[in-house]
C-alpha cells in the first residue's frame, strides 16, 4: 500500500508541478495555532483560514500514532475527513504542514514540501519545525495560544508590518539584538524578487534549500537578511514570515529601501 501511494505521489507531483503557476500557493494564517507535543518535542502550527483547517481544529484535542513517510515527512490521520473544497493546494519549506486528501493524513513536511495533486495547505510552523524529525511513537494534537508565537515589526518608510519569527538560533540571536534598539538595514533590490541588506553582524545560520514566497524574511549566509516580495528557490534560514501582506510590496517599491526591524513593544 505505501509503495502504491509513493509512485501516485510522485505522479501527482509531475502533474501539479505543470501546472503549478496556474494553481497559487496559499492563503493567510488566520490566528489560529495548534502544538503537536511527544514528550519534550514540540512544534507549533499556524493555521490558514481553509476550511480544512478549521475542521482539523474542531477535531482537537487528539492523541494518536505518527509515522515516518517517504523520509520526509511525519503523517497522523485524524478521525474524521477534512473538507478541502477551498484549501489551497500545498507548497513550502520545511515545516509546511498539509492534508494529502486521498489517504486522509495530515502530514508534516521535515524538508521542502513539492506540490502534489491532493496535497492542500493547512498552515507553517512558526516554532520547533527542526525538532520535528523527532516525533515518533504517539503525538498529542492540542490547540495552542496565540502566544507561543514570537513577533516583530517592520517598519518601511510609514508603514509598519508584523512578522512571526521562527524559532531557531539564527531568529535568537536576531532577537538579542533587537532588544536594545531597533536594527536599521538598508536594503537593495535584486532580481525583481526580493530586497536585500547587509546585517554588519554574523548570525548563527542554518541554511536550507527552500522555495519562498512573497513576505518571507531570511538570512542568507550568516551577514546578510533578504525580504522577499516574490519568490525564489536557493539556500537560506528563515528567520520569519509577514503576517498580512496587504500593502507589502507596495511599500517596498521599486529601488532601494530603508528597512526596520523592532521587537513589538
Amino acid at each position: 500500500m505505501r509503495g502504491k501511494r509513493r509512485i501516485l505521489r510522485a505522479i501527482c507531483c509531475l502533474l501539479v508541478l505543470a501546472l503549478w503557476p496556474a494553481l497559487g500557493a496559499g492563503a493567510e494564517a488566520d490566528g489560529q495555532y495548534i502544538r503537536i507535543t511527544d514528550g519534550d518535542v514540540e512544534v507549533v502550527f499556524a493555521l490558514n483560514d481553509s476550511a480544512a483547517a478549521q475542521a482539523l481544529y474542531a477535531q482537537l484535542p487528539l492523541t494518536l500514532p505518527v509515522e515516518d513517510y517517504g523520509g520526509n515527512e511525519k503523517i497522523f490521520y485524524p478521525p474524521e475527513e477534512l473538507d478541502v473544497q477551498d484549501a489551497p493546494l500545498a507548497e513550502g519549506p520545511a515545516g509546511t504542514l498539509a492534508y494529502y486528501a486521498p489517504w486522509g493524513d495530515v502530514a508534516v513536511f521535515l524538508g521542502p514540501c513539492a506540490p502534489a495533486a491532493g496535497l492542500y495547505a493547512l498552515g507553517e510552523a512558526v516554532s520547533g519545525a527542526e525538532f520535528a524529525a523527532a516525533l515518533s511513537g504517539e503525538i498529542t494534537v492540542e490547540a495552542a495560544g496565540e502566544e507561543t508565537a514570537m513577533q516583530m515589526n517592520v517598519q518601511i518608510g510609514d508603514s509598519v508590518f508584523t512578522a512571526t519569527l521562527e524559532n531557531n538560533a539564527a531568529t535568537e540571536a536576531f532577537v538579542e539584538t533587537m532588544q536594545s534598539a531597533p536594527l536599521v538595514v538598508q536594503m537593495r533590490d535584486y532580481g525583481g524578487f526580493e530586497k536585500v541588506g547587509a546585517l554588519g553582524m554574523e548570525f548563527p545560520a542554518d541554511d536550507r534549500r527552500i522555495t519562498t514566497q512573497a513576505g518571507d524574511i531570511v538570512l542568507y549566509g550568516d551577514d546578510q537578511i533578504v525580504v522577499f516580495y516574490g519568490s525564489n528557490t536557493w539556500s537560506y534560514t528563515i528567520l520569519g514570515r509577514i503576517d498580512d501582506l496587504d500593502g507589502w510590496e507596495d511599500a517596498l517599491g521599486d529601488g532601494d529601501a530603508t528597512v526596520t526591524f523592532s521587537m513589538e513593544p
